[in-house]
């Protein structure tokens, strides 16, 4: 399955809640695992890590997470004589900078190869966000950041449907969700006939393009625009236990079908969009939780906090530790998480949190 980025990080305000913060970095520990357990000479067969294998499954929360971030941001400023340059600057400040810090650090230390094999089209494809759409430059630099490229096209749709899409009633918009949600289903099953008897890898590569991967995106759009939030615990419980017997199925679902993926129909054109539903009751729950007063809650907003930069070092750290590290497999996963949080904590502090000061600065301006 496809390696995996986090979505943009709300800023605090009107629109900031606990929940969603530590669902962000709830999700991106298990992607971090995931690629553990997959990357790792890690036996993982008979106990609750085995789990992990279905944590790629994080890039749909993700995306559901996007949604309702992007589209809660486009509401906001829609309408305003400045709203493309805002919307934009945010954009770029929260995602650019460390993409491109990552990856320069990835190409000197971890993989040149880059450098001295197509070069100018790696690093124009890789600069404009648009490698995500060729197979020769998807994983080739920082295999992470694939879905910045699909971020990137969510973002432009959002941009130019949202505030749009705000005046409608319900009735339209849920139309509007059918409608979005038949052309995913449509993709993904041209994609999968087209493709039979063809490399699992191509197959994957088509049905992880941003048309294929929309209803997640749509998904928390949808819950943003309907304005579903709140409810207190008694509510967030009920979510978070109906996402929670969700992904029982889905992993019970996975591992039967794990091996065979790509040659079954229901698998390959519905299994996300069961996935994305998932993520969307677990928004659902994030959104509805009482603010964490305790202490005790902390490290987990933390985590949240620094997602982006778990998903952007996750991948340098694992690498590093397989070439440095003197003990492997479980001894090696302890190793990993702490180089990943040290990494990204540092890159949020001195990276990630001055740009986006900016960013507000130049909007408030």
């Amino acid at each position: 399955m496809r390696l995996v980025t986090p979505p943009e990080v709300v800023p605090r305000g009107s629109n900031w809640f606990d929940g969603l913060e530590m669902l962000r970095g709830l999700a991106a520990v298990s992607v971090m695992l995931f690629h553990c357990t997959g990357l790792m000479p890690v036996d993982a067969t008979g106990t609750s890590i085995s789990l992990m294998r279905a944590g790629w499954i994080g890039v749909d929360l993700f995306f559901v997470i996007s949604g309702y971030v992007i589209t809660d941001s486009a509401l906001r400023q829609g309408g305003t004589a400045a709203y493309g340059a805002n919307f934009w600057r945010a954009r770029f400040a929260r995602i650019v900078p460390l993409y491109y810090l990552t990856s320069v650090v990835f190409l000197l230390l971890v993989d040149p190869d880059p450098l001295f094999r197509d070069t100018a089209f790696q690093l124009a494809t890789h600069g404009l966000f648009f490698h995500h759409m060729f197979e020769s430059t998807a994983f080739s630099i920082n295999g992470v950041t694939w879905s910045l490229g699909v971020e990137m096209q969510f973002y432009l749709v959002a941009f130019l449907l949202v505030p749009w899409l705000g005046r409608w009633s319900r009735g339209a918009t849920i139309a509007a969700f059918v409608a979005a949600l038949a052309g995913v289903l449509a993709w993904r099953w041209f994609a999968w006939r087209a493709l039979q008897g063809g490399p699992d890898a191509t197959l994957s590569h088509w049905l992880s393009q941003a048309p294929a991967l929309f209803d997640s995106f749509a998904l928390g759009a949808l819950v943003r625009l309907f304005r579903i939030r709140g409810g207190g615990s008694g509510r967030a419980a009920a979510y978070a236990t109906a996402a929670f017997i969700l992904l029982v199925a889905i992993f019970l679902l996975y591992d039967t079908y794990a091996a065979r993926y790509f040659q079954s129909a229901p698998m390959a054109v519905l299994f996300r969009t069961l996935v994305a539903m998932c993520g969307g009751l677990a928004l659902l729950a994030a959104l509805s939780a009482p603010p964490a007063a305790s202490p005790a809650w902390r490290p987990f907003l933390y985590l949240g906090s620094i997602s982006y930069g778990i998903y952007l070092w996750h991948l340098f750290a694992l690498y590093t530790v397989q070439q440095l590290w003197p003990w492997q497999e479980w001894a090696a996963v302890p190793a990993v998480i702490g180089l990943t949080i040290l990494l990204a904590g540092a890159s949020h502090r001195w990276v990630e949190e001055p740009c986006m000061r900016w960013a507000r600065r130049r909007r408030a301006a």
